[in-house]
């Protein structure tokens, strides 16, 4: 039970640590107890935990295994590089539509096409140096090791 206890209570000044600087939570916070009073608060923080308690059973039950494939990690950073260059090209016409200008215009084909040309950079990039290397007496690369 003691055990238990440290938990609790490192957890509760973990979260209070976090609720004293200044973010998003806290903004949202006191914007929307401003509106909507007293609950509005916990009903934030409750809905912030949810999604990371779901993480941590996940997690222990071995997502962790899944995660650090490399396989993963590349369509994780492909995915999320797409969505953060799309996000930044929304952001940037949505700030630059007041003065009538259309800066970027996403389309599927040039999402697919800026992806098929990293792969094919990152192929290329790759396999150049490790034919070149293939290439060379193993005495004459150990040489200048």
């Amino acid at each position: 039970m003691g055990i238990l206890l440290g938990i609790f209570f490192s957890s509760m000044g973990i979260g209070f640590s976090g609720a004293l600087m200044p973010g998003p939570m806290l903004s949202v916070c006191i914007a929307e107890s401003y509106k909507k009073g007293f609950w509005a608060g916990p009903l934030i923080v409750l809905g912030h935990s949810l999604p990371e308690f779901a993480l941590m059973v996940l997690f222990s039950l071995g997502l962790n295994k899944f995660v650090t494939n490399d396989t993963v990690t590349g369509i994780i950073g492909i995915v999320g590089g797409l969505f953060l260059g799309w996000l930044a090209a929304t952001v940037t016409d949505r700030m630059l539509e007041s003065h009538n200008l259309d800066l970027f215009l996403i389309t599927p084909r040039l999402a697919l096409g800026s992806v098929a040309f990293a792969i094919l950079l990152g192929l290329v990039s790759g396999l150049y140096p490790s034919l070149h290397a293939a290439r060379l007496r193993p005495v004459l690369a150990l040489r200048y090791e």
